[in-house]
């Protein structure tokens, strides 16, 4: 697989790309973070958010283009970036990548999969787990179920690729507190300890790490003033 290069963009490409458009989410200064145009998604990565590093050095979208070709290398799902410019004189940097079909966990879990589709949910983070994967960004928004039934990524850049017991417990903290706060009666309905026992079944988890990983998570929760699971 062939790495895709970084190309420079005039402000005047750059002012045509943004037109016609539709807008899928702003940042907060109301500037444009993800569109769609035609069949593709353009997302854009504003260079004054971060420091000299991220800005020049390795960039957010370096991270977003990089990751993704490595999922694409571990056999995972995920969105395959066709175009990445860099327009200086507006800041920003751009990735372009053909749509991925499909709905988020979210979506079904609402509509015809039901609570169902939660225990696929717990096995494939399991899954990640196994490949050493540490999806930060991993709440039920940012996991897509394709038509075919496969799960597939859409949030690359913030990942890690090594993982242990902190972390797995970190991920599973970040899953129930993002429902918690824009979809709080989802994990309770489902059973938030029925939740959990379905990831330790699919990462195998023994005894003794089932324990350390409740202590750790109870930890986690604790601190984001999530509700105590009994």
């Amino acid at each position: 697989m062939t790495a895709l290069k970084r190309q420079a963009m005039t402000q005047t490409d750059f002012d045509a790309l943004l037109k016609n458009v539709k807008v899928l989410r702003l940042t907060r200064l109301d500037q444009v973070k993800v569109a769609k145009k035609g069949k593709n998604i353009v997302k854009f990565f504003g260079l004054l958010e971060k420091d000299f590093y991220r800005r020049h050095v390795y960039s957010v979208a370096t991270q977003f283009v990089r990751h993704a070709e490595r999922f694409q290398a571990l056999g995972l799902r995920v969105i395959k970036p066709i175009e990445w410019y860099r327009c200086k004189a507006a800041m920003q940097d751009v990735v372009v990548y053909p749509a991925l079909p499909g709905n988020s966990v979210y979506e079904l879990a609402y509509g015809e999969k039901g609570l169902a589709i939660l225990k696929p949910f717990m096995e494939y983070v399991a899954h990640l787990h196994h490949l050493k994967v540490y999806f930060r960004a991993g709440h039920a928004d940012n996991y897509l179920v394709t038509p075919d039934g496969e799960f597939a990524l859409i949030d690359m850049d913030n990942a890690r690729f090594h993982i242990n017991m902190r972390r797995r417990a970190k991920n599973l903290s970040y899953i129930l507190d993002h429902a918690r706060r824009n979809h709080k009666d989802l994990y309770v309905r489902y059973g938030e300890k029925k939740l959990i026992q379905d990831y330790f079944d699919a990462a195998k988890l023994n005894t003794n790490d089932q324990k350390r990983f409740w202590k750790i998570l109870s930890q986690y929760l604790e601190k984001l003033g999530y509700p105590k699971i009994t």
